[in-house]
């Protein structure tokens, strides 16, 4: 969280932004809405789309801070499976 508040803190950015780290190094930052994980009681781009229309402050969403749930995580799988005719895996 130190981190990510230093980056925003620096550069001119507003709304959804995704910073990602692994290991605990910088590896991209998307000034846009990007792959998050979905919580039932928060929808981040929602809230930026309140935020920008001017429905809610920017007080109301850091109050939304604390449903975030940390820690969580995801993996995203993508790759191609082939099969032969018979139905076999072909590797």
């Amino acid at each position: 969280m130190r981190s990510t508040e230093q980056i925003i803190r620096h550069l001119p950015l507003s709304y959804n932004i995704s910073i990602q780290f692994i290991g605990g190094k910088l590896i991209e930052i998307n000034p846009r809405t990007s792959t998050f994980i979905y919580q039932d009681d928060l929808n981040e781009p929602w809230l930026a789309i309140k935020l920008a229309l001017g429905l809610i402050s920017p007080g109301e969403v850091r109050r939304y801070q604390s449903r975030i749930r940390y820690g969580r995580r995801m993996v995203r799988f993508m790759d191609q499976i082939f099969f032969n005719p018979d139905g076999t895996w072909a590797y």
